[in-house]
């Protein structure tokens, strides 16, 4: 073709729009993961732990991960905990730290067998998604398998999960002094027993002190009595209400129906409807208190029944029906000298149905209820007591039972406690009722159990205690500085025993002027069993705690490398990235203008 006259060639457009595109792409990207921010409105579950600490999160079960979004108002560190489901305490806790140092932050996957800074795991497996610091509030993300089979981890399971929450204002974990606190959340599934609300069906009343003033002394039982509904119904939930000025103090309450089948209460009843100092119904057989409703104690939540069973209140002659109840409230004033002053206005929430319920619910005790265990030696570790409740008190129960919630009581020495069931009084174990493998006088729990007892088997229940730190004797009695070891059963159908009262007891009973210590199994008569010694047969099968055992997967480098440095090898990373693709869509261009030529 001549100069300047046009040719046939096709043209030949650059494929920059791609290119760009790529570029355009990649730049959102890499800001994205610099410049997180952290919308936990986007979260479906949110709970406000304090006014300071909001936890969020989200769980994808196809994964098998779940995914925190913590709201804290500090900008020192924070910790959350995944404490054991029946106790909640410190010592047996999963914990996540997050460290904050000059707005950089790093991730502790660590664990803790004491009341001390916990301990870092040999495996980490929380990953940090995004961080943000806007004013005085730390907001982070990070995420963890539900299960990392570390059992130095516990694992997140659905249903009800024991937690625990702290921070403080330091870069450093430190004391967090008022900073913390405990709660029961779902993170995914179902609650085992959802909480009920008042209905046309349900309906709920409040028992409380009024402005009790309580003597400056270290140990004070007080005792208020109250009527019930007069209308036939069930009881299927209780709730405790604790006064904020008194809840340090608050340690137990004792819910007792002390009327039972009478027109008029009895007179230990109108004694207590001026609230006052009392002793416990369970150490005198005078009150004519029968039966236990509920128990409460530090760090319980709502305590809701099966769907199919509820405690028997209002009208009615039978015996085991409660027309009037007598709250015993356990108050532990440590200061020295006490403190003076205090007034406590704590009570109970009952809720009721007139809808009655197929079974009829009752409580049992075993172990040693009447506090007559032989004193602790001081300077010792795991003490371990144990009781029998032996199948030839089983045997008088007209019917098995199911057990549906358990509640392992001691005070501040106690450290273990479980429960086995046995054929008869031989060494075959059948079942389980309950073990909590680290005890927390400051965070006892209801534990919902799924066990049953047949007639003619053999419950043991065991008690470990510590008194390494203790230069005297702990003697077993209803005093915070002395000792306990009782486990309450829930459980339904109700026992009755032979009077016509509920069998509320099941359990190990001594007194001085005996040669051996034997076995009460009747209601508040006791039924003494002389010829039956207790424990009946002891059991050697106890429980083996594997929490805290060195992770044998290895370590995971990636989340050692601190937050600043990930952050500085994604940048690198990406700048190396569009480097890549400056010099792929150069050498693109040179080559489609080298081919144009």
């Amino acid at each position: 073709a001549e100069y300047g006259e046009k040719n046939n060639c096709t043209e030949k457009k650059m494929p920059c729009t791609v290119s760009f595109k790529c570029l355009y792409l990649s730049i959102i990207f890499f800001t994205c993961i610099i410049f997180p921010v952290v919308r936990t409105a986007d979260y479906p579950f949110r709970i406000q732990l304090s006014d300071r600490y909001a936890l969020s999160w989200r769980v994808d079960e196809a994964k098998k991960n779940i995914e925190l979004a913590f709201d804290v108002k500090t900008r020192g560190w924070i910790g959350f905990g995944i404490g054991e489901l029946n106790s909640g305490s410190m010592p047996g806790a999963d914990f996540l730290l997050i460290l904050i140092e000059d707005k950089k932050v790093t991730l502790e996957d660590a664990y803790s067998l004491s009341y001390s800074r916990p301990e870092r795991d040999t495996c980490q497996d929380w990953s940090l998604s995004s961080f943000e610091m806007v004013s005085n509030t730390t907001h982070v993300v990070v995420t963890r398998a539900l299960n990392t089979g570390d059992k130095q981890d516990r694992p997140i399971l659905p249903g009800d999960t024991r937690i625990l929450w702290a921070y403080g204002t330091r870069d450093d974990v430190w004391y967090h002094y008022g900073n913390r606190g405990a709660a029961t959340v779902t993170f995914y599934g179902t609650s085992g027993r959802p909480v009920i609300n008042d209905t046309d069906q349900i309906s709920s009343v409040n028992y409380t002190l009024s402005n009790f003033e309580l003597p400056a002394q270290k140990t004070t039982y007080v005792c208020a009595s109250f009527s019930l509904p007069p209308v036939l119904s069930h009881a299927i939930q209780f709730q405790a209400l604790v006064d904020p000025r008194t809840s340090p103090y608050l340690k137990r309450m004792l819910v007792h129906y002390c009327e039972t089948g009478t027109t008029q209460p009895n007179a230990f009843w109108r004694r207590y409807q001026t609230p006052g100092q009392c002793i416990s119904p369970l150490r005198d057989l005078t009150t004519g208190c029968t039966g236990l409703l509920w128990t409460w104690s530090t760090g319980m939540g709502i305590w809701t029944l099966p769907e199919e069973a509820g405690f028997r209140i209002g009208e009615g002659d039978e015996t085991y029906i409660a027309k009037s109840i007598v709250i015993e409230y356990h108050f532990n004033n440590p200061s020295v000298p006490p403190i003076s002053g205090l007034q406590d206005s704590s009570g109970i929430k009952i809720w009721y149905t007139t809808y009655l319920r197929t079974f009829n619910a009752g409580i049992m005790m075993f172990g040693d209820p009447a506090t007559t265990l032989k004193s602790l030696s001081p300077y010792l570790s795991s003490i371990e007591v144990e009781t029998s409740c032996p199948s030839e008190c089983t045997y008088d129960w007209p019917t098995d039972i199911t057990v549906y919630g358990d509640f392992m009581h001691m005070h501040e020495a106690g450290e273990r406690a479980w429960s086995n069931i046995f054929n008869g009084n031989y060494r075959t174990r059948t079942g389980v009722v309950n073990h909590v493998d680290f005890y927390s006088y400051n965070l006892q729990s209801n534990s919902a159990v799924k066990a049953s007892i047949r007639r003619g088997e053999r419950v043991n229940t065991h008690c470990t205690f510590d008194t390494t730190d203790r230069e005297y004797a702990t003697n077993f009695g209803p005093g915070s500085e002395e000792e306990m070891c009782i486990e309450f059963i829930h459980y339904y159908p109700i026992i009755l025993s032979a009077y016509g009262n509920p069998r509320i007891m099941c359990a190990y009973f001594s007194n001085l002027s005996w040669s051996q210590p034997i076995t009460a199994c009747g209601g508040y008569d006791f039924d003494f069993r002389p010829n039956l010694l207790n424990p009946i047969r002891q059991d050697t099968k106890s429980f083996a705690v594997n929490f805290g055992e060195r992770c044998t997967r290895g370590l995971n480098f990636i989340y050692l490398i601190p937050y600043w440095a990930r952050i500085a090898i994604v940048v690198t990373i990406g700048l190396i990235f569009l480097l890549m693709l400056v010099l792929i869509f150069r050498l693109n261009k040179k080559s489609k203008y080298i081919e144009y030529i």
